[in-house]
């Protein structure tokens, strides 16, 4: 399918003008492969639509919310491919914005974006312990008849727990894309989001104890999410108050957060010629400093 703007619009205007419709339709169907090829189609039409149609976002909202609510609910069972592939039309959707006004239309889905990360975390969780707990019974029952078998299942456990993390990574990715394009989008939420992100960062957290669960790829993700917040919306950011009400709570907690990567995790030698971070490995300790600076 062509991805040029203008290509795209003669396809809708003259080659296939109920295009927008049947996306909009699939976007609502029963099957989950229906939905994506829909979600796929509304991401890429979204420039186009956009700028003739104003009633076209509303019906972006309709079926990213509808579609976020079942996906996060597992409806489908698809190893989070299907809510991170909404996350990615929204991306798509907010770089096609003409006016502030319209990003106003969708601020009410960051909520539900983060309760679907948050399931989407917990399956990962569950699938790691799974894991660990079938390893445990391999060594208990360590027999020639369920030996085979039981490699199998940790080698499928093994599998479905790093797809989990490849889709926690590609939904983080688009986070920070929003956030760099757009991060007066989050604004109005950032409540609801800012602890339980910063938690899961945070491997020092009295609160939670599953960052040390979560892979350091995820984890710089989301303090790069973090920091490019702060340089959008750094007086937003200022105001937020803790769970108890305490002032500054976001420097007060996210500084420690990354300094503590930068002593625990391994230096990288050529960070600095790096014109991005991007350009450096997400696992080494020096890209932190990059971050931080």
């Amino acid at each position: 399918f062509p991805s040029h703007d203008t290509q795209v619009e003669r396809i809708c205007t003259k080659d296939w003008p109920d295009l927008a419709p049947t996306a909009y339709h699939l976007c609502k169907s029963s099957q989950s492969a229906d939905r994506e090829v829909g979600l796929s189609l509304i991401g890429l039409l979204a420039d186009s639509q956009i700028a003739n149609n104003e009633s076209f976002l509303s019906a972006i909202y309709e079926i990213l919310n509808l579609n976020f609510n079942d996906y996060g609910s597992g409806k489908f069972q698809d190893n989070g491919k299907g809510v991170m592939l909404t996350l990615k039309t929204l991306n798509y959707t907010i770089q096609s914005l003409r006016a502030p006004s319209q990003l106003d239309v969708l601020k009410p889905l960051v909520s539900i974006i983060f309760q679907s990360f948050g399931v989407l975390i917990q399956q990962y969780l569950t699938k790691q312990q799974q894991q660990a707990q079938a390893s445990l019974n391999n060594i208990v029952n360590n027999t020639p008849l369920h030996h085979s078998i039981r490699n199998q299942n940790d080698t499928n456990d093994a599998q479905s727990a790093a797809q989990l993390d490849r889709t926690l990574c590609l939904f983080a990715e688009h986070l920070v894309d929003i956030a760099d394009h757009s991060s007066n989008f989050y604004s109005n939420h950032i409540e609801s989001f800012l602890t339980p992100v910063l938690d899961c960062v945070d491997a020092e957290s009295g609160n939670n104890n599953n960052s040390n669960n979560l892979s350091n790829h995820l984890k710089f993700l989301l303090i790069e999410f973090l920091v490019t917040l702060s340089h959008g919306i750094a007086k937003r950011l200022k105001k937020v108050k803790g769970p108890n009400g305490e002032k500054d709570y976001f420097p007060v907690r996210f500084f420690p957060i990354c300094l503590h990567m930068m002593a625990m995790l391994p230096n990288e030698p050529k960070w600095e010629s790096a014109d991005t971070v991007e350009e450096t490995h997400y696992d080494s300790g020096t890209s932190m400093s990059a971050l931080l600076s």
